[in-house]
């Protein structure tokens, strides 16, 4: 690395690439001026489609055998785990059709939430059962 100072920072140019860094008084930014560089970036985002990379999202990995019982759970945190699971599987993409044809193994499991001792879990299960309702409207009637 070469280094020469002038009132904009020090300026370094690296010996194997020819590339110059500037460093700026406060030496926390570093400019890179190469011209490959920004061939490649305009090169990588020529189209839209491979820009937009699609990330799976929590919910989308939630398994309602696993956060239905956890309804039940006093300890902590377990009990953030079912409420947020239960939550976040009832907002996804098509959730009343998939949820409807679940509805006789939640039953059970919101009963037994409603009747338990601890008043914390009742209300996890009845705030499931609000939840729920909005979702699968009707459907829960049947």
């Amino acid at each position: 690395m070469q280094k020469s100072e002038g009132s904009g920072g020090t300026q370094l140019k690296n010996r194997a690439t020819g590339n110059y860094d500037q460093r700026t008084s406060s030496s926390t930014q570093i400019k890179h001026r190469n011209a490959v560089q920004g061939s490649k970036s305009s090169l990588s985002t020529s189209s839209p489609e491979s820009a937009r990379k699609l990330h799976p999202r929590p919910s989308d990995k939630l398994n309602p055998k696993t956060i239905n019982p956890g309804l039940r759970e006093t300890k902590h945190p377990y009990t953030f785990v079912s409420k947020e699971g239960f939550r976040e599987l009832l907002l996804v993409k098509g959730a009343p059709e998939k949820a409807i044809p679940l509805l006789p193994r939640l039953i059970p499991v919101l009963k037994a939430a409603l009747v338990h001792s601890d008043d914390e879990v009742f209300e996890r299960g009845l705030n499931a059962l609000v939840q729920l309702s909005v979702v699968v409207g009707p459907s829960l009637n049947d």
